[in-house]
């Protein structure tokens, strides 16, 4: 007896609805803008302060690779000096640091100053930096205009040395203030973005209470837009419903009621519901199916298609049997 894959039939509603969202992608995005602008219970004011920037002490794993470099070389530094103060030789003293003797001799000539050796190189940025401090304050995250700022000010240097201490401070900005380009952008509401039709397919399928709240908007707005959207939520819920908890009985007015509705893709999912109706029917009266079997042709055609044609079914068979 045939039987159905339970998992499957699911996978192929969820493929109706994300045909049925396509057609209707228009309709997604009107609903996405209505979301974006509705108000939230958190203003996004509070949202901004809950991550201040502090763009004096960039946290990027370069800042910190830099940062631990310096004290490597401070605490060589350091040692150096010391073992020079014993009188020790300038060639024990490299061989024990892992140093050469002319670092050596130039850093007992810098004893007392340490600044030669950890101290934060000089930039041609250093004299702008209280400007671009400013404007990045200001909200202007956008590395290129901030260096033709800078450019009119005086500045002589390329727009990458800008791009790096920019991009130092864009990484502490929260998720969706790290690509603004302007102050206007930060006072509008924060919405979600625009999901594929697959994902909104799912979300479609799982009940409200599985759903984050900008889900639950979405799918509560998508469906006062449409009624067409709606009628889709229902059958396809309580198609979701009926495999899951195995009721064969509504199996029958189901298909009946997707058949009569005005989605051309519900009724061409019930005509091939219909076509199979037995195997549908075992697949939600029985505890099997044939899902296993379904995973060991996947096997064997992928054992297969791994030998490009080239082998015969001799040496097919003995790689399945010594697989298993």
């Amino acid at each position: 007896m045939q039987v159905a894959d339970r998992w499957h039939l699911l996978k192929n509603l969820s493929e109706t609805l994300e045909r049925l969202i396509t057609r209707k992608h228009r309709l997604l995005r009107q609903a996405v803008q209505a979301v974006i602008v509705q108000p939230r219970s958190l203003p996004v004011e509070e949202k901004s302060q809950e991550s201040p920037v502090a763009v004096d002490t960039p946290l990027t794993r370069a800042a910190r690779e830099i940062a631990e470099r310096r004290e490597r070389r401070l605490a060589r530094y350091t040692e150096v000096i010391e073992l020079r103060r014993q009188r020790v030789p300038a060639r024990v003293v490299a061989r024990t640091v892992g140093v050469c003797t002319r670092t050596i001799r130039q850093w007992a000539r810098a004893e007392g100053n340490t600044s030669r050796v950890a101290a934060k190189r000089q930039s041609i940025l250093d004299a702008f930096m209280p400007h671009l401090k400013k404007r990045w304050e200001e909200g202007c995250h956008n590395a290129r205009q901030l260096w033709r700022e800078l450019c009119a000010e005086g500045f002589s240097g390329s727009s990458e040395i800008v791009r790096y201490h920019v991009a130092c401070w864009r990484a502490q900005l929260p998720p969706h203030l790290r690509y603004t380009r302007g102050p206007q952008l930060h006072s509008q509401p924060q919405g979600l973005t625009t999901p594929s039709p697959r994902r909104v397919g799912w979300m479609l399928l799982k009940k409200d209470e599985a759903l984050d709240v900008d889900e639950r908007a979405l799918v509560a707005t998508l469906c006062s837009l449409s009624p067409e959207m709606e009628a889709a939520r229902m059958l396809a819920q309580e198609f979701s419903r009926m495999v899951r908890h195995h009721q064969v009985d509504a199996l029958a007015g189901w298909l009946n009621e997707a058949q009569r509705s005005s989605l051309p893709e519900f009724r061409s999912f019930a005509t091939g519901l219909q076509r199979d109706r037995k195997a549908v029917e075992a697949a939600l009266s029985c505890e099997w199916s044939n899902g296993q079997v379904e995973g060991q042709v996947n096997r064997l055609k992928l054992i297969k298609r791994q030998m490009y044609g080239r082998a015969n079914f001799d040496l097919l068979r003995a790689r399945v049997l010594h697989a298993a």
